[in-house]
C-alpha cells in the first residue's frame, strides 16, 4: 500500500512490492484524477486507487537427460592361467552416466553361459566388481579353480545395485582357457637288490642286505665286485606351515623360515636362503610364486600386495606345503650350466637342440626341475622362463603376444647368454 500526498498532482513515483500477485492500493487518491501504475514492466491504468500485480513467472528448470545406456565389453581376455587360479583383463566401459560400470562376472566348466555360469565369488574378480576409470585397463583374479580343467568366462556391465535397481548392458566376448596340472612328485622306486658272492664251488649264496657295496672275496682265492644300486632320494616331508600374520619385507621368525622351506623346494627360492629374514630375495621369491599361482603379478606392496604373503597368498602357501614334494637336487657348479648362445627367438611349441640348450641353463639355475630336456618348448619351459624373466627384471605380468613373457626374446636371450657366461 503506497499513500499520496494531499492534492498530489502531475508525476509522482511509489514503489511497490510486487514479488507476489496480490491486491495492490493507492489510498488518499483524488478521485478526479487518473492514475497510471508502473507494475512488472507492464502501465496499468488506476481510476479507483487499487490495482492487481502479476509478478514475472520463474521459468522452469532445464530437465536432466536419460541416461544413455551402458557399454559393451569386447576384449575380455584370460591373461593367465595358475593350477587353481586365473587372471582375467578388460577395458572398463561407462555405466551410461558418464562413471565406470560395475561388473557381474560368471565362469562354468559345462561350456554352459550364462544363466548356468555361476559369478566369482573368490580372488578380486568376485562379482560386484567396480570399474576404475573408463577406458582403462583393469585385470583381476579368480581364484577356487579345479586344476586341469577347461572353464570359460563372461561378464555383463551394470550400474545401480544388483538385484534392486540394476540395469544392464550386453553380455562381453567369451574368454576361456585350461588351468595348469598340479605338480606331481614321482615316487621313488623301490629297489630290492639281492647281491651274491661266490662260494669257491661255483654256487652263489646271497648276501646279507646291511653288507655294504665292496669287494668280496671268494672261497676260490677270486674276487667279485658287487655294486648294490642306491635308491634315489625319496621324497621329502611334508613341510609345515601355520602362518598367522601377514609377512612381508624386514619381517623375521620362524614362520618366515619355514615359508622360505616350501619356497626352496618348490624351486622358487635358491637353497640356503632358509634364514628366518624376509629379505628382498625372498620378495622375489613370492613375487614370482603370485604370478604362477595367478594371485597377482604386477603392482607393488602396498597398491597390489605383490611381494607381500596376504590372505590369499598364505592360502594357496598352505594348501602347497600339504603335498610332499620331490628332494630339491644339490645346486650345480656354475660349470655345470653350459655357456648359451641362442640365435633364434624361442617360444611355446618350438623344438630343436637350442631349446634344449635353454632348458640345461634352467634346471642348471633352478628354473626348470631336472629331467625335463626333452627339447621341445612346452608350459613347463614357459614357466621356467617366465620364472627367470621376473627374477632378472625383464618382464614379470601379460601374455606372449603382449609383453613377451615367456618368451625368449632379444633380451631374454641376451641375458641368458650374460648369465650363463659368470
Amino acid at each position: 500500500q503506497a499513500t499520496i500526498p494531499a492534492g498530489g498532482t502531475g508525476t509522482t513515483h511509489f514503489t511497490f512490492d510486487t514479488s507476489t500477485a496480490g491486491v495492490y492500493s493507492l489510498v488518499n487518491v483524488n478521485v478526479n484524477l487518473d492514475y497510471a501504475a508502473l507494475i512488472n514492466d507492464k502501465i496499468v491504468l488506476v481510476t479507483s486507487g487499487t490495482a492487481v500485480a502479476t509478478p514475472t513467472p520463474t521459468p522452469a528448470p532445464t530437465p536432466t537427460p536419460p541416461p544413455s545406456s551402458v557399454g559393451t565389453v569386447t576384449d575380455l581376455t584370460v591373461a593367465q592361467l595358475g593350477s587353481t587360479g586365473a587372471t582375467l583383463s578388460f577395458t572398463d566401459v561407462t555405466d551410461g552416466t558418464g562413471a565406470p560400470a560395475t561388473y557381474d562376472i560368471r565362469y562354468t566348466s559345462t561350456g554352459t553361459l550364462w544363466g548356468g555360469a555361476s559369478s566369482v565369488t573368490q580372488g578380486t574378480c568376485a562379482t560386484p566388481l567396480s570399474g576404475t576409470q573408463i577406458g582403462a585397463t583393469t585385470t583381476c583374479t579368480v581364484l577356487g579353480l579345479t586344476p586341469a580343467t577347461d572353464y570359460q568366462f563372461e561378464l555383463v556391465p551394470f550400474r545401480g545395485t544388483m538385484n534392486v535397481d540394476a540395469v544392464f548392458g550386453p553380455l562381453s566376448n567369451i574368454a576361456g582357457g585350461k588351468t595348469l596340472a598340479p605338480a606331481t612328485p614321482t615316487p621313488a622306486p623301490t629297489i630290492t637288490p639281492t647281491p651274491t658272492q661266490s662260494s669257491g664251488g661255483g654256487s652263489s649264496t646271497p648276501l646279507p642286505t646291511t653288507v655294504p657295496a665292496t669287494v668280496f672275496s671268494g672261497g676260490g682265492g677270486g674276487s667279485i665286485i658287487q655294486t648294490i644300486p642306491t635308491a634315489p632320494p625319496a621324497s621329502t616331508p611334508v613341510i609345515p606351515l601355520a602362518l598367522t600374520r601377514p609377512l612381508y619385507r624386514g619381517i623375521q621368525g620362524d614362520d618366515v623360515k619355514s615359508v622360505q622351506d616350501i619356497l626352496i623346494a618348490h624351486s622358487y627360492l635358491a637353497p640356503a636362503n632358509d634364514t628366518g629374514l624376509f629379505g628382498p630375495l625372498t620378495r622375489e621369491a613370492i613375487q614370482k610364486f603370485q604370478c604362477a599361482e595367478a594371485i597377482v603379478c604386477s603392482g607393488t606392496e602396498s597398491t597390489t600386495g605383490y611381494g607381500v604373503i596376504g590372505p590369499a597368498t598364505r592360502a594357496r602357501l598352505q594348501s602347497l606345503a600339504s603335498a610332499p614334494v620331490s628332494a630339491v637336487p644339490p645346486t650345480p657348479s656354475p660349470a655345470s650350466s653350459p655357456a648359451l648362445t641362442l640365435t633364434r627367438s624361442l617360444y611355446r611349441g618350438m623344438q630343436g637342440d637350442d631349446v634344449k640348450t635353454l632348458q640345461a641353463f634352467l634346471i642348471g639355475k633352478g628354473y626348470l626341475a631336472p629331467s625335463n630336456i626333452t627339447g621341445f618348448f612346452g608350459v613347463l619351459t614357459r614357466q621356467a622362463v617366465q620364472k627367470f624373466q621376473c627374477a632378472q627384471q625383464i618382464v614379470c605380468s601379460g601374455t606372449e603376444s603382449t609383453t613377451g613373457y615367456g618368451v625368449a626374446g632379444v633380451k631374454t636371450r641376451g641375458r641368458l647368454e650374460a648369465v650363463s657366461a659368470h
